[in-house]
């Protein structure tokens, strides 16, 4: 289950990331490939290096909750099911390839919710060029964020943990 903010963009927390240094964190490599013909495509170097097709259920679950929390924040939940096939074939002819940076955030191993942002890798801006150069270095530039919270338990919006643990990271991102 994907739980996004609707009133904080993407880019207004780019700064704001080092805030989240204290927490449980992993970062990795993420290439999506998109094709007219054969739909979405990913693969995720966190897991096994295998290319998936991504499938969505036809019946998607919407939910918008407006001024939850102190902060007012509006929360869409996306409770939709998608099926990841392992892609056996060879890939599209024609594609958009994006490589992307994933940072994900928990409060610790056993929580419930964890927040995922995901990044496009840019050269730094030197002057007024960019750098082609590799050791010159990248910045992350958050794009999508939402929070994934632990699909085996129903989300309860009431309960004074998930309330604590999404308050906590809303709080450093605005």
């Amino acid at each position: 289950m994907k739980i996004y903010i609707t009133n904080i963009f993407p880019s207004s927390i780019k700064n704001k990331l080092t805030n989240l240094k204290e927490l449980e964190s992993i970062s990795f490599q993420k290439l999506e490939i998109v094709s007219k013909d054969f739909g979405i495509h990913f693969m995720e170097n966190k897991k096994d290096n295998n290319f998936y097709r991504c499938e969505p259920n036809f019946e998607p679950k919407l939910q918008l909750i407006k001024g939850f929390g102190p902060m007012n924040n509006d929360l869409l939940i996306d409770s939709t099911k998608y099926v990841y096939c392992p892609v056996v074939s060879q890939l599209p002819m024609n594609y958009i390839l994006t490589r992307f940076t994933v940072l994900e955030y928990q409060t610790s191993k056993k929580s419930k919710l964890k927040l995922v942002v995901e990044c496009l890798n840019e050269p730094l801006l030197i002057g007024s060029y960019f750098s082609p150069d590799k050791h010159m270095g990248e910045e992350l530039i958050p794009i999508n964020f939402y929070f994934v919270y632990d699909d085996t338990s129903k989300l309860d919006l009431c309960d004074r943990f998930f309330q604590e643990e999404i308050n906590m990271f809303l709080s450093h991102l605005n």
